[in-house]
C-alpha cells in the first residue's frame, strides 16, 4: 500500500515538472487538427505557422498557471510572538560536585612474581 502511494506521489510530481513536454507532444501528435481548427491565424489564406501560435499560446498559459500561488491561500496571517523573560533565581542551595576522573591515577610498581617460564616437554 506504501510502494504505491509513493509511486502514485513521484508520478504526480514528475508530471508536474513535464507539463510543458507533454504540450509540445500533444502539439506534435496533432499538428494537422491544431493547424486547421484550432490556429488562431487560420483565417489568413498564406498561413505559415501551422499551428504554433497555438503553441505558444498554450506554454504561456502553462507557464502562467505554474507561477500563481495556489488559490487556498485567502489570506495572510500576522503571527506574533511576545516572549515573556522568566527569571530564576538559585540562591543558597549549590551542591558542590567533585570532578570524576575515569583514568587511573596508578604508580608503577614492580611485578610480585618472577616471569612465568612454560614447563619443558
Amino acid at each position: 500500500m506504501q510502494r504505491a502511494i509513493s509511486i502514485l506521489l513521484i508520478f504526480c510530481v514528475l508530471m508536474q515538472s513535464f507539463s510543458r513536454l507533454s504540450i509540445i507532444a500533444g502539439y506534435e501528435l496533432n499538428k494537422d487538427i491544431i493547424a486547421r481548427v484550432l490556429c488562431i491565424n487560420k483565417a489568413e489564406p498564406e498561413n505559415t505557422c501551422q499551428g504554433k501560435c497555438y503553441l505558444a499560446k498554450q506554454l504561456k498559459q502553462a507557464d502562467k498557471h505554474e507561477h500563481l500561488p495556489s488559490g487556498n491561500v485567502k489570506a495572510k496571517a500576522d503571527v506574533l510572538f511576545i516572549h515573556q523573560g522568566i527569571n530564576f533565581r538559585f540562591t543558597g542551595l549549590i551542591a558542590l560536585i567533585t570532578p570524576v576522573s575515569f583514568y587511573l591515577s596508578c604508580t608503577y610498581t614492580a611485578p610480585s612474581q618472577a616471569v612465568f617460564t612454560p614447563p619443558k616437554v
